[in-house]
């Protein structure tokens, strides 16, 4: 049951992500790319959570979303090497 509930959520993200990439919702585009990323953790996928909420992180500073910067970054978005900072 918990992976039919996970493969929904993830489901429902991708969907997200979709619309807002069609209607050029930014921030919208990030906070999908965030819950892909904490769905894939969930399932032990590491490599995809950290790409994912790398995505987040990229594009919350694109908008100027400083909370959401905050939020991505400690979620691991620092983890892909072009976000590796001190």
């Amino acid at each position: 049951m918990a992976t039919r509930s996970r493969r929904a959520w993830r489901t429902g993200a991708y969907l997200r992500l979709a619309i807002a990439k069609e209607v050029g919702d930014r921030a919208g585009e990030g906070k999908a790319y965030g819950s892909l990323g904490s769905t894939y953790l969930s399932q032990g996928e590491i490599g995809k959570a950290v790409e994912y909420h790398a995505q987040d992180l990229a594009i919350a500073k694109e908008v100027g979303d400083r909370a959401g910067e905050g939020m991505a970054d400690g979620k691991g978005g620092r983890g892909a090497p072009e976000n590796n900072f001190e």
